[in-house]
């Protein structure tokens, strides 16, 4: 099946790319299983000189891909520069500061000391939403990616042509095949993720659709992050100059 991108300002077609059902899920994420032993044993070093490669790669395609984002789900072109700019940020912060956290860590467990060292999980299985194409999902591929694990990453199937650039892009700078995955399709898509074998589960959307996340991870006793959303209301009042 292909999952058709709109333009929501004229209502016109700007591309497809091909839905991923169950079968193809579970494809990538066992190639995401095979890739996490080399991509870990890499070093956090060369990780880091890759990430800050890709955020290069955004700067140089900064105009792009704030166009992209702006026709596939409707954003002011100054919101989708400054968005892009934040992914950037993530990028640059999680590569500078972040890897300050992932040092070994001594502490005390009775009457002796332990060393605490930090290993990958796995594969990480990354679903993200439409109103953030790239900022959102930053904020869980980079330090996944960053910490040795693989990704497979399901986006809103609304900005599914931005989310395919955006591997481009990781790939362009050698982050080896199979180690960032990208799977197109709607909530079935997601689904398929969750139930898959994948050891984390990274969702950001509603709470409703949180829940089920929970609960369908909660079985294999996956970890779960969720960044639920909710409305924010307002008042305006009449004075307010409209």
């Amino acid at each position: 099946m292909k999952i058709q991108s709109i333009n929501p300002a004229t209502e016109e077609a700007i591309g497809e790319l091909e839905s991923s059902g169950k079968t193809e899920v579970n494809k990538n994420v066992d190639a995401a299983r095979k890739a996490v032993s080399e991509w870990s044993e890499k070093g956090l070093a060369e990780r880091v000189s890759l990430l800050q490669k890709v955020a290069s790669k955004l700067k140089e395609n900064k105009e792009e891909l704030s166009k992209l984002i702006t026709q596939e789900m409707g954003k002011l072109i100054k919101e989708s520069r400054e968005e892009v700019d934040e992914a950037i940020g993530e990028i640059e912060w999680f590569t500078k500061e972040g890897v300050k956290y992932l040092d070994p860590k001594q502490v005390e467990l009775f009457d002796s000391k332990a060393t605490l060292n930090f290993e990958p999980i796995g594969v990480v299985g990354v679903i993200t939403p439409w109103n953030f194409p790239l900022s959102s999902p930053g904020l869980y591929v980079v330090p996944a990616l960053l910490t040795g694990n693989t990704v497979v990453w399901k986006p809103a199937e609304q900005v599914s042509i931005v989310s395919k650039k955006v591997i481009e892009l990781f790939k362009s700078v050698g982050v080896p095949e199979d180690v960032f995955n990208l799977v197109i399709g709607d909530g079935n898509t997601g689904r398929a993720v969750v139930d898959s074998k994948v050891n984390m589960v990274c969702f950001t959307g509603s709470s409703e659709v949180g829940k089920q996340v929970a609960s369908r991870a909660g079985k294999k006793l996956k970890k779960v992050v969720l960044e639920l959303g909710g409305s924010d209301p307002f008042i305006v009042l009449k004075d307010a100059d409209i």
